[in-house]
């Protein structure tokens, strides 16, 4: 199983990213992507941004929410997209967007496990490891 350096940012502890002193239309949910397609197009975007570090942070999320999850994580998936578009926005100096910031982390715990879950069976993409 080889590391994810996408999913960590992408599967939230946006809390991370929120907090650190560095730096919607979804996809149609009804008619699902196949887990191999979902798979490969992950893949691909992780490989694509995994080395750049300049990436525009919605862009990627744009892509990211342009991909079309299968039915049995699409619903976490998209919450999680969500999530890191609110924490995108939040201010790392401020306290309220820090507390803000660990709520969206715990309202998101179960759907970051669960898609998680899927990208390391399904995809063999190893969620615990970051860049």
């Amino acid at each position: 199983m080889r590391p994810s350096f996408l999913a960590l940012p992408v599967l939230a502890l946006a809390l991370g990213a929120a907090c650190s002193d560095s730096d919607s239309g979804g996809p149609d949910e009804s008619a699902g992507g196949s887990a191999e397609e979902f798979c490969g197009d992950f893949q691909d975007l992780e490989e694509r941004y995994a080395e750049d570090v300049d990436a525009d942070p919605e862009v990627v999320l744009d892509e990211l929410d342009a991909l079309e999850p299968p039915d049995d994580i699409a619903d976490d998936y998209q919450q999680l997209i969500d999530a890191l578009r609110e924490t995108n926005t939040l201010d790392p100096a401020s306290e309220e967007d820090v507390a803000r910031a660990q709520e969206i982390a715990e309202e998101t715990q179960e759907a970051n496990e669960n898609v998680s879950t899927f990208l390391a069976e399904e995809c063999e993409i190893d969620t615990s490891a970051g860049p």
